[in-house]
Order: C-alpha cells, then structure tokens, then sequence
C-alpha cells in the first residue's frame, strides 16, 4: 500500500507491516512497525491508505480469524474494521472510526469499509454491509463524533459493483463490472453518467 501527502513524501506499507515515509528527495525519514496480530492471535489486514493535508496518515485495518466451516475447509471471517491515524512524525493518533463487523454480518467475509477519500479535514469512509452502502463523515481534529452523511439500498446490484467514491455532499458514485457508470444523490435520484459522457462503458477506478 502506499498514499502521498502534499508535500510530495511518500508512505509505504508493506506485507509485513513494516510503515515507512520517505521524503520528496528519497530520504528515510522513519519506519514504524505496525502489529500484523492482536493480543488475541487474529490476524490484521490493512486495506486502505491516505493523507490529508497535514500529512496525517489513516489507515483502515481489518481484524481476521480462521475458523473451519462444515465441509472442513479453512475460512477468514472479518471480526472488527477500524480506521487508524498516525501523524506526519510517525506517531499513532486516536483511532477515527471503529466497527463491530459481527454486529453488522456475522461471519462476513466481505470487508464493510471500501474506500477512504479526504475533503479538506473532513474524512470519508465508504462502507457496504450486504448491499447497504454508507458514506461516513469523520472529523479527524474535531470533537465530533462520527455521522452517516448517506445511506443507499442496492442489493440487487451491489455484487455488480466494480468501484465507488464519494462527492462531499454523500452523493454515491459508482461503476460496474459491465462498464457502468453511475450515480445516486441522497434523495434518491439516479444517473447514467456514462450516457451524459455519450459513451456505452467506462473502464478504470474512481476518486472523486
């Protein structure tokens, strides 16, 4: 994983844990290592990566444990998602945004926290937990707590959803795996972005 700050630096995790920032000129400027278990032997995944301007890093980490089904077979269920901080010296902040996955979907293999995106110091999670999409509106420096800025059903398309980004108003912006583009405002209304653009299929990631 890897995410940039204004200022040109460069973050770097690797497998392993290992968080490195390194300057605009290639400089080494600190490595941290981040825990790859908990205390409780679970794993930790994490996923996504991104700076603000003050070149505060957030990182959203997954908490894994294997367990074996009823045919035998070995399976990582998600048992909490988080969104850590850490600032532009290498030091961990309060955590941003902390989930209970089991009290979502119990023994979901499906990760509920898919993109971050950042609007001035305003932080964006957006999550999906069986078709329900959330845009999650965090203040990183402020005393307030989190708030869904917007909630959308889409059940029946949401295994068809290649990626998806945020407007700052909570407005859901999305592709799908047949080239789609799409785009639902919290009141409701829907678009074709990829008829207003006079093209069939649109192919790539979004960011928004």
């Amino acid at each position: 994983l890897w995410a940039m700050d204004p200022g040109g630096s460069l973050y770097l995790l690797e497998e392993d844990g290992t968080l490195q920032k390194v300057s605009s000129r290639g400089w080494l400027l600190w490595t941290v290592q981040l825990p790859t278990e908990n205390e409780a032997g679970n794993l930790l995944r994490y996923q996504e990566m991104i700076c603000d301007s003050s070149g505060t890093l957030y990182v959203s980490v997954q908490e894994h444990k294997r367990q074996v089904d009823a045919s035998g077979a070995v399976q990582e269920i998600i048992l909490s998602e988080e969104i850590q901080a850490w600032n532009s010296n290498g030091e961990q902040q309060n955590k941003v945004l902390q989930v209970d996955k089991t009290t979502l979907s119990q023994y979901s293999t499906e990760p509920y926290i898919r993109k971050l995106q950042m609007y001035g110091d305003v932080l964006l999670a957006l999550c999906c937990d069986q078709g329900q999409f959330s845009v999650i509106k965090t203040q990183p420096y402020g005393a307030q707590a989190p708030v869904v800025l917007a909630e959308y059903t889409l059940e029946q398309t949401a295994n068809e959803i290649e990626d998806c980004a945020s407007l700052s108003d909570g407005t859901l912006v999305y592709s799908t795996k047949g080239g789609g583009l799409f785009a639902i405002s919290p009141d409701g209304t829907t678009q074709d972005l990829g008829q207003l653009a006079g093209r069939q299929t649109v192919a790539g990631q979004l960011s928004a």
